[in-house]
């Protein structure tokens, strides 16, 4: 179905799909397009969490029908999604047509950039607060009630919404007024103080070992989050000096697009362990322990890589140059530096632990503690080289004096347009991974 909307995309004349494309321009501010196409990209969605849970599924046991309905409600989407594309199509070619036997001379069109975007709907940024809110809400309801379900959930969507918390941080960089900056301490504080705080409560509560290392895992990483809503704040501020075609880009590509589609993947890890359950019937089950675990490491790897990319997109294209690892120095092994490597290595380290668990889902076997344990080495080794990279970008920008203020003044970067901005994006973590 989803090639049959491409083929009546691709029926309809390149001019005249101007018209029905939506661009990430309009989708970022949220206006601008009609209620059709927001109905399609709803529709679209629901069908891409079917395909995913569809997915997950594969290999389970009797699930009693709900694989057939999940299956059903995406193709029933899928299938709305293809007659309002048939539409639009048939509806742009009758106005072409109406045009044309009126006389009316059609212009050759010029393909001009978008206005560049200077912050993302408010529409988003509800979206990351509902993910952190919910996410703090089954903390608490974990350290008032003792109950393992309210953990367990609250474990595998904490990756998610951090990586969301950390996208809405960034979706407004010029708003600097006083309001704007109490919302984000505000929301720093609901999410990570609160949350945790009652996650290890809930922990220490219930006294068994697996919790009681959960609770002290979870404190430990409060100072980590102020170290990094810090550091969050100071490269908020270097992201709104940048150029409106690179801020314009960073917001769009790097931040919305790319954000999005990291959770996409975050989202079948949760639903591998949706799966397990779903066959076991049973949360305790050791399988669903083990693949719950080492789907919520997973889930984090991807958000941290996200965000290490995302805050090498802060600053001028002039720092990124300094900041970046060239793929001669790669292949030599020279003139890195000893941040760089010791970067590179800890996420080698990742990369290897991510196989390992990668491999852990699904399995069949009894519980393994050391799933824990194998998944948080990973974990602050990504940490680590996430506020190593901050720490020496703020460094970096520091020591080039007033190269932000002269590449803002550059006629040649300030008239880059949007396309070749967005050819330029190079994701900086598969970069480092690859060292």
């Amino acid at each position: 179905m989803w090639w049959f909307t491409k083929v009546v995309q691709a029926s309809v004349r390149s001019e005249w799909r101007k018209d029905l494309n939506l661009s990430i321009e309009k989708i970022a501010r949220m206006r601008d397009f009609s209620i059709q196409c927001g109905v399609q990209g709803v529709l679209t969605l629901v069908t891409g969490v079917c395909g995913i849970f569809l997915f997950s599924m594969m290999g389970a046991d009797n699930t009693d029908g709900r694989i057939e309905a999940v299956g059903y409600t995406g193709l029933a989407s899928i299938i709305a999604v293809l007659i309002s594309e048939i539409y639009s199509s048939l509806k742009a070619q009758e106005r072409r047509s109406r045009e044309s036997e009126s006389g009316q001379i059609e212009e050759e069109r010029v393909t001009l950039s978008e206005e560049p975007v200077e912050e993302v709907s408010w529409v988003f940024v509800g979206v990351s607060f509902l993910f952190t809110l919910t996410f703090t809400e089954l903390c608490v309801f974990y350290a008032v009630a003792l109950e393992v379900k309210y953990w367990f959930i609250a474990c595998l969507i904490l990756p998610i919404a951090a990586l969301s918390w950390v996208m809405a941080f960034f979706y407004k960089p010029k708003r600097t007024d006083a309001g704007y900056l109490r919302f984000l301490y505000f929301h720093f504080l609901t999410f990570v103080v609160v949350g945790l705080v009652s996650f290890a409560v809930g922990s220490f509560r219930l006294g068994n070992s697996v919790q009681t290392s959960s609770g002290l895992f979870a404190l430990f990483l409060i100072p980590l989050w102020c170290l990094g809503f810090w550091l969050g704040l100071k490269l908020r501020a270097s992201a709104a000096k940048l150029p409106p075609q690179e801020l314009s880009a960073f917001l769009c590509q790097t931040v919305l697009v790319k954000g999005t589609g990291v959770i996409g993947p975050m989202v079948f890890f949760t639903f591998e362990t949706v799966s397990c359950l779903t066959s076991r019937n049973m949360i305790g089950e050791s399988q669903c322990r083990n693949t719950s675990t080492a789907a919520m490491f997973l889930s984090f790897y991807l958000a941290l890589l996200t965000i290490l990319s995302i805050i090498n997109k802060v600053v001028p294209e002039g720092v990124q140059r300094e900041m970046a690892v060239e793929i001669s120095s790669i292949a030599s092994l020279k003139g890195l530096k000893w941040w760089q490597r010791l970067q590179g290595g800890l996420i080698t380290i990742t990369a290897i632990i991510s196989l390992n668990l990668l491999s852990i889902l699904g399995v069949e076997g009894d519980e393994n503690s050391m799933v824990g344990i194998v998944g948080a080495t990973g974990l602050l080794s990504i940490g680590f080289a996430l506020l190593i990279n901050a720490t020496m970008l703020i460094l970096t920008k520091k020591e080039q004096g007033n190269l932000a203020d002269t590449i803002h003044e550059n006629a040649f970067r300030s008239k880059r347009t949007f396309s070749s901005a967005v050819n330029d994006v190079e994701d900086d973590a598969l970069v480092m991974t690859v060292l």
